[in-house]
């Protein structure tokens, strides 16, 4: 795998670990990493959403709807329990969607990841985050994003 940027490392990365964390989650999933994503990029991000017929908050709220019904990237909670000290690592699905977040930024010559692109994978991954930008109509929110 490419070597990580620092801005998806130690902002996104810690972000998403840190929230399934505070909610005891086994995995850090999309739906963490999406609303990680939302939190580190301020509101950079309104306007594209805003287009797409929604707010950071109606994604954050659908994202929290989705883990109380027991929606995940398909890891149950449950199943793995997180020594005390450590963070959830990444489900499959989040760990993919940042390896192809990585390569994507790689190719276009950039020395870091952008936000956008990762919002690009996300909506379209099949993971919870993906699931709840569909509902919420806002999967065409990527192409308007990396423009």
């Amino acid at each position: 795998m490419p070597q990580l940027s620092d801005w998806l490392r130690l902002t996104v990365i810690s972000r998403a670990q840190q929230e399934a964390s505070e909610r005891h989650h086994s995995h850090t999933d999309t739906g963490h990493l999406l609303l990680a994503l939302l939190a580190s990029s301020g509101s950079s991000f309104d306007s594209v959403l805003a287009d797409q017929g929604t707010t950071a908050e109606a994604v954050r709220c659908a994202v929290e709807e989705r883990w109380s019904a027991g929606a995940t990237d398909g890891t149950r909670w449950w199943g793995f329990p997180v020594p005390v000290g450590e963070l959830p690592p990444l489900s499959t699905e989040a760990g993919e969607a940042v390896r192809q977040t990585d390569r994507a930024s790689s190719v276009q010559g950039a020395g870091f990841l952008f936000p956008p692109y990762l919002l690009a994978v996300l909506a379209d991954s099949q993971g919870l985050a993906g699931a709840v930008l569909r509902n919420l109509r806002a999967t065409a929110m990527a192409d308007t994003a990396v423009r």
